[in-house]
């Protein structure tokens, strides 16, 4: 048998043991949660950015378009430089411009700020016809 003094000591050390294993815990969840939050928030924006971006390439699209169309429709130059110029200007690219008979369908793309789409692309078409 072991004397009782030992067993005591042993058992002081265990309990010691069990109340300081938790040390530390609540500053690991702590930083586990900021880096979750953090996560989240890029995430959130990069959403974001993705939208606001969609938006933007639409609305310069149909500028560009409109632009486009108005310069066939009264014969000021070639429509799709005209166009080109427009998209260029509003920050974006054309990537296809077609003329049929008095319509001009453009195609437009931005850039994003997020690295898995680097660019969004929109098409609009306009002229006097109606649309298809």
């Amino acid at each position: 048998m072991e004397p009782v003094h030992v067993n005591i000591r042993i058992r002081r050390w265990l309990r010691k043991m069990r109340l300081n294993g938790d040390e530390g815990s609540g500053t690991v969840t702590g930083v586990a949660l900021i880096a979750v939050c953090a996560v989240m928030l890029t995430m959130l924006a990069s959403v974001g950015n993705f939208v606001i971006t969609q938006s933007r390439v639409r609305t310069v699209a149909d500028l560009t378009a409109l632009s486009g169309a108005t310069a066939l429709w009264l014969a000021q130059g070639d429509a799709c430089s005209v166009a080109g110029a427009v998209a260029q200007e509003q920050g974006g690219q054309v990537l296809r411009c077609d003329s049929e008979q008095e319509d001009i369908i453009v195609e437009i793309s931005m850039p994003t700020r997020i690295p898995f789409a680097d660019e969004v692309s929109s098409t609009a078409r306009a002229g006097p016809d109606q649309c298809r």
